[in-house]
């Protein structure tokens, strides 16, 4: 949340209207790009992390893992693809709340 309104129909209403009137129906979908740029690494690392930590949880290839240890494999791989990918997640909210950003000044911003 970027405000301590409480939510309602009809101000998010308005708020689209106005976001068109004034930016153009593109403004609806600022950042989405950034949320694309994240989503696929992120979800590539968190596959990848999860079968890797199933495999070196498991006491003999094949075994069938116990509730913990699924656990333990779905927490080690959402921290692992979180870390990886939390710079992007920063442009991302940085694009959908911002001023008009351009990618190079964002990551100007943040790094630099």
């Amino acid at each position: 949340q970027v405000t301590d309104r409480p939510f309602s129909l009809q101000s998010a209403w308005g708020l689209a209207t106005g976001l068109v009137r004034n930016e153009g129906v593109s403004s609806l979908w600022r950042g989405n790009s950034a949320v694309l740029v994240r989503t696929m690494p992120y979800v590539s690392i968190h596959f990848l992390a999860h079968d890797m930590a199933e495999d070196a949880l498991r006491e003999r290839p094949g075994d069938n893992l116990s509730a913990t240890r699924k656990f333990a494999a779905g927490a080690f791989a959402g921290v692992t693809g979180t870390v990886c990918t939390y710079p992007l997640d920063l442009i991302r909210a940085r694009l959908a709340v911002g001023p008009t950003y351009s990618w190079t000044t964002l990551v100007r911003d943040i790094y630099g």
